[in-house]
């Protein structure tokens, strides 16, 4: 499919993804800076992927990973640095959102830096339950110095 907006336009197809520009948004970020051009060649294989174009050079990308039934989850959402603050980021993301194989599913992200444009489009954080949890993902080291509730509980109890 391809969306048009002026002298932009976004396709999902990914015959027309120019795999270096991808390279280089995405080392550009906190979390893909050494993501190598095999990694990603096959994260796109595996995954819905959305291109934004000015004219015919890639200036965005973002991808989902769906089973396309119950849920789906948005990865790698990026704007060429000097393009952003113009509404793009958010153009392709309500693209995503609304894409008629995904738009009705359970949607879920995780953010460090973009959650105020993820909320114009109605999603909230969760403070309570689900629990995120990784597996071989690398998180921060844990404040030891903390102490558990149950440690807390033991010695208010005793």
């Amino acid at each position: 499919m391809k969306w048009h907006k002026g002298e932009y336009f976004i396709t999902d197809q990914k015959k027309s993804i120019d795999l270096l520009a991808t390279k280089e948004m995405l080392n550009s970020t906190h979390w893909a800076k050494e993501r190598d051009l095999a990694t990603i060649k096959k994260t796109i294989e595996h995954s819905l992927c959305f291109s934004l174009f000015h004219h015919d050079r890639q200036i965005g990308f973002g991808r989902v990973i769906s089973d396309f039934t119950t849920y789906a989850m948005f990865f790698d959402i990026i704007i060429e640095a000097s393009l952003r603050g113009k509404g793009l980021g958010s153009w392709l993301f309500e693209t995503m959102t609304n894409h008629p194989s995904i738009k009705g599913l359970k949607q879920v992200l995780w953010t460090s830096f973009a959650e105020e444009l993820y909320r114009k489009h109605g999603f909230r954080s969760v403070k309570e339950k689900p629990i995120v949890m990784f597996k071989n993902y690398p998180l921060p080291p844990r404040n030891l110095t903390r102490r558990s509730t149950r440690t807390r509980n033991k010695k208010r109890a005793g």
